[in-house]
């Protein structure tokens, strides 16, 4: 077994130097957007945010964190004050306008989020997705691809993506953003939160994570972005993270004429250790 999965290995790893595996942090280095000057000729827009520490941390304990049972002996234990951030921010940002509004959490999977939301919001509509769930609408499940969910135009004021985007392989995060731009109603927000933006564009993958079940054949490897390279990380763990420069996303996301992207600072990131920006786009 050990040799075949060494094997099977090195076929993967020959297979994606096809493609340029590169060693990611010789080549691309992490970019925080600190002000609208690092936007410059790019069709971005710039806000900034600070973290309400006593409002945040007020809304960690009132939501439990430590005991929500999707997150109990799991890995999101090490990381529970950056994915209640995740929650926090991104219905802080909208938190005005939630009340009697419809929402989606997209690429929800497990995800407690929408169970946390509704214990401070009520919702004209709730819908979670994910490629896990059953195909098609079932309730406020939604199965199947993020880029066709089914729902009527201008249904949507809401969509949110909690360190899920990055994941979407091939052109699926535009595919995505073209649909969401369908679905949103005027002025309604897509909130994209953590955005990782590098120096050069790499789509990184763990080989070991994923080989087991999908093997030699390729066509059930990860899709990768064709103009980025491809950085191999076992210590992710996933399938694949996208991760955009500054150029990429502008040129990819102006293809979508009816959102406007803002790229988001956050000002007091430290202490949480947590990412510094996220992406918002707001549909015309």
């Amino acid at each position: 077994h050990r040799v075949d999965r060494r094997q099977r290995q090195m076929c993967i790893r020959d297979s994606l130097n096809r493609w340029g595996v590169v060693e990611r942090e010789s080549v691309s280095k992490f970019v925080h957007v600190k002000s609208s000057g690092d936007l410059s000729g790019l069709n971005i827009d710039f806000s900034e945010y600070t973290i309400d520490e006593d409002r945040f941390e007020a809304f960690y304990e009132r939501h439990s964190y430590k005991k929500i049972p999707e997150y109990v002996n799991s890995p999101y234990e090490a990381v529970l004050v950056r994915k209640a951030l995740e929650h926090y921010i991104s219905l802080d940002v909208v938190s005005k306008k939630l009340n009697g509004s419809s929402i989606i959490d997209i690429a929800s999977s497990h995800s407690p989020f929408g169970r946390i939301a509704r214990k401070d919001y009520q919702f004209r509509d709730y819908y979670k997705q994910d490629l896990s769930y059953p195909p098609g609408i079932n309730g406020e499940m939604i199965g199947g691809d993020a880029a066709a969910m089914g729902l009527p135009d201008g249904s949507i004021d809401y969509m949110f993506l909690h360190n899920s985007w990055e994941h979407f392989e091939g052109f699926s995060d535009i595919a995505f953003l073209f649909e969401a731009s369908r679905l949103l109603r005027k002025n309604g927000k897509v909130v994209i939160i953590p955005l990782d933006i590098l120096s050069a564009p790499i789509c990184a993958t763990s080989p070991s994570f994923w080989m087991d079940s999908v093997g030699k054949e390729p066509m059930k490897w990860p899709v990768f972005d064709s103009r980025f390279k491809i950085s191999i990380e076992e210590g992710i763990k996933q399938r694949l993270i996208k991760r955009h420069t500054l150029s990429t996303l502008n040129n990819d996301i102006s293809e979508i004429k009816n959102l406007v992207p803002t790229i988001v600072s956050i000002t007091n990131p430290d202490k949480y250790k947590f990412q510094k920006n996220f992406l918002m786009l707001n549909k015309r």
